[in-house]
């Protein structure tokens, strides 16, 4: 039994420093035995540790999963639908990686040794961000604003494309796509969105002029647009940027040399005559783009703060936070003119 006055004295200034001590070294002891892979939660960035038990279990032995859907095709069924509204008289219909599906993926990201920007360390591509939203709808002004001066629909070319919104919404109201992303997975869930939604995918080996051959039409009676995909790295700069009026990137930089590249990309289309689209919500990678573009004379851009929604619908908690309603929430949009650069 302890004595009174050690029972209910107030920790010395000796106590208090330990158990700080204590908390410090349990906080980064993981730091020495993992590796830090930065995952998306709630919106923001999540440091998820792979510790030394879980890689001391796959020791001597190298774990290679096929990726999700490769060889016989991605079933209908492992994928949930979404509608989303764009605009009073348009919506899309979306598809996102089912539970299961998304586990899967995140399985593989938590056991790829390949680095944080590769298509075996993303899971995120397989569902729904919101910065896809907010791009998607500047994506419709712009378009009416191009067509204010030509009667001609303006091209489009979407970059980490994911789940399509943008490329869809962009078919939808008239324009020829190219949906491009660099995980295999999302390009076969786009597939599926391309024919939830009746529109054409273009045919393999058709001629890229036939690809963007306009297309013209007053408002009131528009005929969809085509839908191409291909998987494209936009930080591999041995492939050029494929054809495009206007380009669009949506919720892509969550890391710094994944943003440094898109800034890359961002000019070599301003460069050739097209417009582009940037929506983010706020990632880590945004300053560095920002600070990229200027370096490469893009003046002094910055995002526009827009209103958007918190996507709803089921979401692996490592990848992020299930929203049971829509939120409002800022996203960043920013819009440049290829004159910037001229």
């Amino acid at each position: 039994m302890l004595h009174p006055p050690l029972a209910y004295s107030t920790p010395s200034w000796f106590h208090k420093t330990t158990r700080l001590i204590g908390i410090v070294v349990m906080c980064l002891l993981p730091h020495f035995f993992s590796e830090k892979l930065k995952f998306p939660l709630g919106g923001g960035t999540f440091g998820v540790r792979r510790v030394w038990g879980a890689r001391w279990r796959g020791a001597g032995r190298r774990i290679w999963r096929r990726p999700v859907g490769a060889g016989a095709g991605l079933e209908r069924e492992r994928l949930m639908e979404q509608e989303v509204k764009i605009s009073r008289d348009l919506s899309i219909r979306i598809l996102e990686a089912g539970p299961d599906m998304q586990q899967e993926l995140v399985d593989i990201a938590l056991n790829t040794t390949e680095g944080l920007d590769t298509p075996q360390a993303d899971p995120y591509g397989a569902v729904l961000w919101p910065a896809a939203l907010v791009s998607a709808r500047a994506l419709i002004d712009l378009v009416a604003e191009i067509r204010e001066k030509s009667e001609n629909f303006p091209s489009v070319l979407e970059l980490g494309a994911g789940t399509g919104l943008v490329s869809l919404t962009a078919a939808a109201i008239g324009c020829n796509v190219i949906a491009t992303d660099f995980q295999a997975t999302t390009i076969e869930i786009l597939d599926h969105a391309i024919s939830a939604n009746n529109l054409t995918k273009r045919v393999s080996g058709v001629p890229e002029d036939e690809m963007f051959e306009r297309q013209s039409g007053d408002n009131d009676h528009v005929t969809p647009g085509h839908v191409s995909t291909d998987l494209f790295d936009f930080s591999n700069f041995d492939t050029p940027l494929p054809p495009g009026d206007i380009v669009v990137a949506a919720d892509v930089l969550y890391y710094e040399p994944t943003a440094k590249a898109l800034a890359r990309r961002c000019v070599e289309a301003l460069k050739r005559g097209s417009y582009v689209i940037v929506g983010d919500k706020g990632r880590p990678g945004r300053p560095a783009f920002l600070s990229e573009l200027e370096r490469l004379g893009v003046g002094k851009p910055h995002f526009e703060p827009v209103y958007g929604q918190a996507v709803v619908g089921y979401r692996n908690w490592v990848i992020a936070d299930i929203n049971e309603r829509p939120t409002t929430l800022p996203i960043g949009l920013l819009l440049l003119d290829p004159n910037l650069v001229r």
